[in-house]
């Protein structure tokens, strides 16, 4: 996921991520509902990596 800038949207793309606003993470989430149950990937992405 990270490889693909899924991870931390916000994050300028020289660092992986992918440059976008909030809006994209939280479709990415929500499509990650379907098919994954847990809260790791938007814990990390969205909580943990701006600390970082």
């Amino acid at each position: 996921m990270g490889h693909k800038g899924f991870l931390y949207t916000q994050l300028d793309g020289k660092y992986g991520g992918s440059n976008t606003d909030f809006s994209y993470s939280v479709i990415i989430i929500e499509e990650l509902a379907r098919v994954v149950t847990g809260i790791g990937i938007p814990m990390h992405s969205d909580i943990v990596i701006p600390y970082l």
